[in-house]
């Protein structure tokens, strides 16, 4: 097991666009990644433990989250793709991305990066 040590803001990050995309990735996964669902909804309640006293996404408090590297592959692939997607589609709808959106986006891209030092280990 690998341990992670994020805010809640950035785990609630991660967790809000994982809930959101779960169809997507459910039917992505039906074709190349068929045992992953069952990882994405572990690493998703998970989650959702770690941030259930949440106040706003950018709590600071501290939380630990514990991964195999199963885990930690599967969350990093999922960032990559939901954050690159996710831009596209709000620029395309109002020219820019907000504050608010690139406030989760950050708060993903610094979980990928811890999650791409401990798979660099």
């Amino acid at each position: 097991m690998y341990e992670i040590i994020v805010t809640k803001g950035e785990a609630a990050s991660l967790m809000l666009a994982m809930s959101q995309s779960r169809q997507n990735v459910k039917k992505a996964f039906k074709k190349t990644r068929k045992n992953d669902l069952q990882t994405y909804d572990s690493i998703k309640s998970h989650l959702e433990a770690n941030t259930s006293d949440l106040e706003s996404l950018n709590d600071l408090t501290r939380t630990r989250l514990l991964m195999n590297r199963d885990e930690l592959i599967l969350t990093s692939d999922f960032i990559g793709w939901y954050v690159s997607g996710a831009k596209e589609v709000i620029k395309e709808a109002f020219n820019k991305v907000d504050d608010k959106s690139q406030e989760q986006f950050d708060n993903m891209i610094k979980i990928k990066n811890k999650v791409g030092e401990l798979l660099a280990k």
